[in-house]
């Protein structure tokens, strides 16, 4: 399931009290055709009949398969269950995605096809309405101009399977074409996205629906549903929503959590039945109304609910309200039940108890149920209302929505308001300073999440202008302890907002939710300079960011208006001629001690080691870099090569993939190499960057004989006084294999070792091979390759030709490389992970994108729980390791799809034996982008051996 709010209750109270008239009858539908026929009436009219529905969520839509996310295989009793408490629609989330072949025909597989319809079928049976959906799609939907083709092309091919599949079915069979699109990680993801996002949007809606009608049968006339962005009711996504050919069979599908503060925020309020609460809700569904029903267009809130805080009686209340409300209006809302039902858990929106056929919470069924007017099939609202004219409510700061696909998350998400008014007041604001506590040393972080954010506003504006009252929220949001919640407060926690609270040493703050904004950068090499991280790579591509996770473009491909190096063809013209090519690969930027850049370019011909490699210089890191010359060139057959002998590829280098670098005494070396003869290393003259004179090609480091290794990357520690040699095993495409390894020396020339005492100089394919992979599997401790979170759906395909940067003042490894992704081709981005010294001295990567976590202290209550596990294993292989469940249980046993022992070492290191093979590695808590919540995670290395291992919690 994917959590959602849209549709904010509002924080004033409203002025005016709503008039109501009378609302269209109810339609009369025979339910005996549910298999067949489509009926003469209007999506308004059928919306009607629907009345009330039940989401079978965290099931079909579940990334891991039917019962991955903990809900039992779904069973005609189960949805007998929902029929007999009075439900008639149902909507079946189902991840597609997941299920289907390669492009470009995307073949669903047909025991899931089956399995789809066979589910569908226990509704049709029972004479219920159903929706069937795409959902948890995002990960190749993307609604951009750069994904627009691919996606639509998916999109299209899956739609018209299960078009044909249900073509057939009568109009009690609705279908949805999209969940919730938008671009994950995004700054706009939940506040209507941008104007582009908004477009293809439109443009997936006109490709599913034309799809769908073009299958025909009863397709032709079928009732639609299709979302806005995100499927967001706010202003931003409505206003630039289009109807696919303006067909008058279109519904509009929206998701209301509201308000946020009770319906979703597991730390907010556990009360709602106020006038106030009342009229604020009442006063969204007129905005719906107005828009929609009132002219013609038939909604559907696809998903609503409450989370479980132990507050039944409010909740029934709520419930109760909001489907008679709804009804009233003619929108049939859609309860989200994802099988959790634990108190107080940010996800627990179950109300059926599917294993035991019976309800959790039997009375607020029940209260749903009496505001559709009771089981009858025909809506009978206790009260016939109509809304005026449109109501505009107060409005208040909107969350940014934090969705999670898994049974339980803790994580409280930071609200953005929609827009920022400015407040003048006529008179001075009392500001004293707050009471600080020794529970709580920032008192402005009044939910407790250790940020100040808006959050916090939000809580305040739940009591503004009250007097305390003495509950826990009320003296919280007094901040400045005046016996009034008033504006003062607000500008208490203005003065602190995206202040982290620092609790004590070195335990990290809760940390803010990460946003993510990504660029594609092949072979990435990075630089710092004045703040600012720049990574270069092949093609002449290039990227900014200030925080490693919000990347800009700055260049990305060879041309002569690129502004690295402006006229590249004339200015290398040299370059081009040799490699006999058109394009770049990939170069390294150093800064040398005279302020300027030294940009390390490289051209290779691609089908041979015809390479150069050359040096331009730049007073601004973004130049124009004026080239300087070419220091080295290979592939010169049958001639003498740079060290004096007749060039011969088993033994040469390939001159590409330079990583220049000072070492701990300020020498300047420049490590290079790909394939072809290995990995080299030349000392250089750091007054001029460029080679010392008569080394010829350098020191060979390791490789030979077209051995599949390149992209070398040098770090030093500090910690550990050693210089680690990071290089990327197996090809780079999504059938290559790509990895990253890592091996190191007490000297930046090696010898260099791996973790199993292996010395790389042996590390090549035997004479007269080519590409033999087998050889140099046993070599270098591989901390990363193709790999799958099974649950939160997050993977690379072939990630690697990584750097690597030390920043000594947060004292942090940043391990940055560019990878593919599961079924999605060749599309490559640039990722940023983490790295850790573990306690034998080798860099370990945290499983996850880097958020901005910082390592801290943690306890067994913390670690112990479900995991999703992979072990990458020391294989070069295209595929892709699926994780498998694993638990680290209290006693410090390991049981599940692995056994064994753990312990926690310290407060943050981590030992396991699994399988009789120990493991040492650190935890930390990191954000999961596919469950999107904040998960303990551990990485470890083999003691003694070569491979890693990640877990991730799935709890």
């Amino acid at each position: 399931m994917i959590k959602k709010f849209f549709l904010r209750g509002q924080a004033i109270l409203l002025t005016m009290v709503f008039l109501f008239v009378a609302i269209l009858g109810s339609i009369p539908a025979d339910a005996s055709t549910a298999f067949t026929g489509m009926r003469n009436i209007s999506s308004l009219e059928l919306v009607k009949d629907m009345r009330l529905g039940w989401n079978l969520g965290n099931t079909l839509d579940a990334t891991g398969g039917e019962t991955s996310w903990g809900n039992p295989k779904t069973t005609k009793e189960m949805i007998d269950k929902v029929k007999e408490m009075g439900f008639n629609t149902v909507r079946f989330p189902v991840t597609w995605g997941g299920h289907v072949g390669p492009a470009p025909s995307y073949t669903i597989d047909q025991a899931w096809l089956n399995r789809v319809e066979e589910v569908v079928n226990y509704a049709l049976d029972n004479n219920m309405y159903a929706i069937v959906n795409f959902h948890h799609e995002n990960s190749w939907l993307k609604p951009t101009y750069a994904n627009e083709a691919q996606s639509k092309a998916q999109l299209t091919k899956i739609w018209e399977q299960v078009a044909n599949r249900f073509k057939n079915y009568s109009d009690y069979l609705i279908f949805e074409t999209m969940n919730e699109p938008r671009v994950e990680g995004s700054p706009n993801e939940w506040s209507g996205g941008t104007a582009e996002n908004r477009q293809v949007i439109n443009s997936f809606n006109l490709a599913a629906v034309n799809t769908i009608r073009g299958t025909g049968g009863n397709n032709a006339s079928r009732h639609i549903m299709i979302p806005a962005h995100a499927a967001s009711a706010i202003d931003a996504a409505l206003n630039d929503l289009v109807i696919p050919n303006n067909d008058n069979r279109i519904i509009i599908s929206i998701h209301n959590y509201s308000p946020y503060y009770f319906a979703m925020d597991v730390n907010g309020t556990a009360s709602w039945g106020t006038a106030s609460d009342k009229s604020s809700l009442a006063g969204e569904f007129d905005v719906l109304y107005n828009r929609f029903v009132k002219n013609g267009r038939a909604v559907v809130i696809g998903e609503f609910g409450t989370i479980n805080k132990s507050n039944e009686a409010a909740r029934i209340a709520h419930a109760e309200f909001f489907v008679k409300e709804t009804r009233a209006r003619g929108i049939t809302p859609v309860w989200w039940d994802n099988g959790y039902s634990e108190a107080k858990k940010s996800d627990s929106y179950g109300l059926l108890n599917r294993t035991a056929l019976s309800w959790h919470y039997p009375e607020i069924a029940k209260a749903l149920v009496r505001g559709a007017g009771g089981a009858s099939n025909t809506p009978s609202p206790t009260r016939v209302i109509t809304p005026t004219k449109a109501s505009t409510p107060t409005s208040t700061p909107t969350p940014t929505k934090t969705p999670t696909c898994t049974p339980t998350e803790a994580v409280t998400p930071t609200p953005t308001p929609t827009k920022t008014s400015t407040l003048t007041p006529t008179k001075a604001v009392t500001t004293a300073t707050p009471v600080v506590s020794a529970v709580n040393p920032v008192p402005e972080d009044i939910n407790g999440d250790k940020v100040v954010n808006m959050a916090d506003i939000i809580l305040i504006a739940s009591h503004f202008n009250a007097i305390v009252s003495g509950t826990n929220y009320n003296k919280k949001c007094d901040l400045n302890n005046d016996g009034a919640i008033n504006m003062s407060d607000v500008i208490l926690v203005a003065l602190k907002f995206n202040m982290v609270v620092n609790v004590s040493t070195p335990t990290p703050t809760a940390q803010s939710i990460p946003v993510f904004k990504d660029v594609s950068v092949h072979d990435p090499s990075v630089i710092k300079t004045n703040g600012t991280y720049y990574v270069i790579g092949s093609h002449l591509a290039s990227a900014r960011t200030d925080d490693l996770m919000q990347w800009q473009q700055v260049s990305s491909s060879v041309s002569n208006t690129n502004p690295l190096i402006p006229n590249v063809y004339a200015e290398l013209k040299e370059s081009f001629d040799w490699a006999q090519t058109d394009t770049m690969w990939a170069g390294d930027i150093i800064q040398l001690k005279d302020g300027k850049y030294y940009m390390y370019y490289c051209l290779c011909k691609g089908d041979s080691p015809r390479s150069t490699l050359g040096l331009a210089v730049s007073d601004s890191i973004t130049g124009p870099y004026k080239n300087q010359g070419i220091l080295l060139k290979s592939g010169m057959w049958g001639e003498r090569s740079e060290d004096g002998t007749v060039y011969d590829a088993t033994k040469h280098p390939n001159t590409v993939d330079p990583d220049v670098f000072f070492d701990k005494n300020g020498n300047l070396w420049m490590v290079y190499g790909s394939y072809s003869g290995g990995i080299y290393i030349l000392k250089m003259d750091p007054a001029t960057g460029k080679p010392i004179a008569g080394q010829g090609y350098g020191k060979k480091l390791l490789g030979a004989n077209h051995s599949r290794i390149e992209g070398p990357s040098m770090l030093y520690s500090p910690e550990t006084d050693y210089y680690y040699l990071f290089l990327s095993f197996g090809g780079l495409d999504a059938a290559g294999g790509y990895n990253i390894r890592v091996a190191r020396s007490k000297n930046p020339d090696g010898p260099f070792v791996d973790a199993a005492g292996n010395n790389m100089t042996d590390c090549r394919g035997p004479a007269g091979t080519t590409f033999d992979d087998k050889a140099i599997e046993p070599y270098g401790v591989k901390l990363m390759g193709n790999f799958r979170f099974a649950e939160s759906g997050t993977g690379y395909v072939s990630p690697g030709h990584n750097s690597v940067y030390y920043d000594a003042a947060a004292n942090k490894y940043y391990l940055i490389f560019h990878t593919r992704f599961p079924g999605q081709g060749e599309m490559h981005q640039v990722r940023v992970h983490q790295m850790f010294i573990n306690e034998d001295g080798w860099p370990v990567s945290a499983p996850h994108r880097y958020g901005g976590e910082t390592i801290g202290r943690y306890s067994l209550d913390e670690i112990s729980g479900d995991y999703a596990y992979v072990n990458h294993g020391k294989d070069i292989s295209a595929s892709v390791k699926n994780s498998v469940k694993i638990s680290l249980n209290k006693d410090g046993t390991v049981t599940g799809s692995a056994n064994g022992k753990w312990q926690l070492n310290g407060y943050n290191g981590i030992g396991l034996s699994i399988g009789g093979v120990d493991y040492t590695g650190v935890l930390v808590e990191q954000w999961d982008t596919g469950l999107k919540k904040f998960v303990m995670t551990f990485s470890v290395l083999t003691r003694n051996g070569n491979a890693a291992a990640w877990g991730s919690s799935i709890n």
